[in-house]
């Protein structure tokens, strides 16, 4: 017995007025309503995490934008950490959102937010030059200080552990300010750079114990010295699996610097030949 499908002929002819083209089109607005459905539940971890886009009123009129990451698990009896993330230079908040997920997966509530002059916060008005990260923290400082000091305000948030993270001038520069205020000294620091480079060797080596760990560095970076030390340290059995690779550094070879005094087009060739080279010899 044949099995035969009857198509209405009023679809028919609906098909038919569209062509390929439109049947084409269709489907393809299909595909991407499923996609964005399938990419919006993966941002919000399958609906466990909440996601909201809020705009903060800072010193002198200025606005921070920020995205807040908030497990749905978390309430006011049950309170969580709060993390603070700030992009480099020249970065807006979606260039990492993947960070904020991953610790809002692990039960963080996280703001992360847009620095002033990038993404959709306004620009300093106050101030200008280094001094908009160091006394205003990209406008993150106005906006801790006022979550901190306002018990009404995400009350969910356990305000005896807010932490800060950041990427490249981000991390850099609020560093910089911790540092100043806590007296916490560059040697200090140093050693617990290094404790932390060890244990993050032993458990990836207690996980993969066969798998390669390439540490890659600038050339003079003084955590990649520290790292350094701290791999030159490990057994022999150890070492065949751990690589220090060192890149140039900016202006090598007499290169022009980058934008910010990042490096140039061409050291970022040449820094990432020597990683193809160091990779070849493992893969």
């Amino acid at each position: 017995m044949e099995n035969n499908v009857v198509i209405p002929n009023k679809f028919k002819t609906f098909l038919s007025k569209l062509g390929k083209s439109g049947i084409w089109a269709i489907s393809l607005l299909f595909t991407i309503l499923i996609s964005s459905l399938f990419a919006s539940l993966i941002q919000s971890d399958w609906g466990k995490v909440e996601v909201s886009t809020v705009v903060f009123n800072a010193r002198d009129d200025q606005k921070v934008t920020y995205d807040l990451y908030k497990p749905k698990k978390v309430t006011e009896d049950e309170k969580a950490p709060l993390l603070i993330v700030i992009p480099g230079f020249q970065r807006s908040r979606e260039t990492q959102g993947h960070l904020a997920l991953e610790f809002a997966r692990r039960g963080y509530v996280v703001i992360y937010i847009d620095p002033y002059s990038q993404g959709d916060s306004t620009s300093s008005r106050g101030l200008q030059g280094s001094a908009i990260a160091t006394v205003e923290g990209y406008g993150s400082f106005d906006l801790i200080n006022y979550i901190y000091d306002n018990p009404e305000v995400y009350p969910y948030v356990d305000k005896t552990r807010i932490g800060v993270t950041g990427h490249s001038a981000g991390g850099n520069d609020y560093s910089a300010v911790i540092n100043k205020t806590s007296g916490f000294d560059k040697e200090e620091k140093v050693r617990a750079f290094k404790t932390q480079v060890a244990n993050l060797i032993l458990k990836f080596r207690k996980d993969h114990p066969n798998a390669h760990i390439m540490w890659t560095m600038t050339a003079g970076s003084l955590n990649g010295n520290a790292a350094s030390q701290v791999i030159a340290q490990f057994s022999e059995s150890d070492q065949q699996y751990l690589h220090v690779v060192v890149i140039e550094d900016v202006g090598s070879n007499g290169d022009l610097a980058g934008a910010n005094n990042h490096a140039s087009y061409t050291t970022h060739q040449r820094s990432a030949q020597t990683l193809v080279n160091e990779l070849k010899k493992y893969l």
